[in-house]
């Protein structure tokens, strides 16, 4: 689930840090994790990790520790659950839960990341306690919204975003399977779409799935780019 965000100054990482779940989620491998951990090579500039909730596909509370020890430079966002696990509390660990708005700014960077409340899928049943986040990362003038595992049925909730028309919106693959979800798409106006969540060795059926006029993507291997 992992999407990696960077620019010539400076990366963020979102959901990339994490270990092996199930099957159907396919984690990052050593190499790639190495790679983060000595800040080698497209991860040179990496400086922020952020979770969007604490699901086991998405996050790890270990490598969240290691990529901490790194550097001082860095820092962890996510919710109230996500920092619950990480304790002791660490100023390099910031809260994004019930903010609503800027969370990290950095000006020589020029990176400004905001963090919004947005309902899990499923949230009326078994992931009702889970606090699910979305991500506005604006950077080298670009902006990419990021919206977790997100419920296409709260369309309410994507309201503040009406118009974004962020550069990029990273949304999970059954936002394209659902008509609520490509509603929301269309009232977030995004450049473009990259679509996660999706099981290792899956094809989606691009041609049933792409936006007529959003370019679309979808993420099915470790190591894709997309300019």
């Amino acid at each position: 689930m992992g999407v990696l965000i960077s620019s010539d100054k400076a990366a963020v990482i979102v959901d990339g840090l994490h270990t092996f779940y199930r099957e159907a989620y396919l984690p990052p491998p050593d190499s790639v994790v190495e790679a983060i951990m000595q800040q080698q090579g497209v991860y040179n500039n990496l400086r922020y990790a952020l979770f969007t909730h604490h699901h086991r596909d998405h996050f790890s509370s270990m490598l969240s520790r290691r990529f901490l020890q790194v550097s001082p430079a860095n820092k962890v966002a996510g919710s109230r659950q996500i920092l619950d696990s990480l304790l002791p509390k660490n100023p390099a660990i910031v809260n994004a839960w019930d903010r609503n708005g800027v969370i990290l700014r950095d000006v020589a960077l020029d990176v400004t990341i905001s963090s919004f409340n947005i309902p899990h899928t499923g949230y009326r049943g078994r992931h009702a306690s889970v606090q699910n986040i979305a991500y506005v990362i604006t950077m080298n003038g670009n902006t990419v919204l990021h919206i977790g595992d997100a419920e296409t049925e709260t369309a309410d909730a994507f309201a503040r975003f009406n118009d974004l028309a962020p550069d990029v919106a990273v949304v999970p693959i059954w936002f394209l399977h659902s008509e609520d979800g490509r509603r929301i798409i269309s009232s977030i106006a995004p450049k473009m779409v990259i679509a996660t969540h999706i099981e290792p060795g899956a094809t989606p059926d691009a041609s049933a799935l792409h936006l007529k006029t959003i370019p679309t993507y979808f993420f099915t291997w470790i190591g894709q780019v997309i300019p």
